[in-house]
């Protein structure tokens, strides 16, 4: 009887924990900034995009999105490790001027590996590098 109750029970939690993984991972609508060593900012594929502009850029994007309620938005900023944190926190002000989210900070640690950043969906080889994740205020 125990053996069976025990079963039932890891059943349960392995099900949920790929539930709960699966909702974890379709929570969230990332949008990915880049701060480049010379500052420059890049959001998504949209590249060097002017500090001035950054605000009216977070709106295009976020306007085309649907709603859903299960669904946020994450601003996930990468910066170069030879920036000040103040550089990364000024772009993050002017994202949050344009649509208010959750944000996440990065400094990219591998200087050497970063030539793909300027290739197009950048983003999607960053488990290449090593990343030190800042904690938020």
């Amino acid at each position: 009887m125990k053996v069976v109750l025990f079963s039932i029970v890891m059943t349960i939690i392995c099900l949920n924990t790929e539930i709960y993984g699966q909702t974890l991972q379709n929570s969230s609508y990332n949008i990915y900034v880049l701060v480049d060593s010379d500052k420059s900012v890049t959001i998504n594929d949209f590249e060097n995009v002017k500090r001035s502009l950054i605000s009216k850029k977070v709106k295009d994007i976020t306007s085309g999105l649907k709603f859903n309620v299960d669904k946020n938005v994450v601003f996930k900023i990468y910066g170069h490790e030879s920036l000040n944190l103040g550089d990364i926190s000024d772009v993050q002000d002017l994202l949050l001027k344009g649509y208010t989210a959750e944000c996440e900070r990065y400094l990219l640690l591998e200087n050497e590996k970063i030539n793909f950043l300027d290739e197009p969906k950048w983003y999607e080889n960053l488990k290449e590098l090593k990343v030190l994740r800042l904690e938020n205020n």
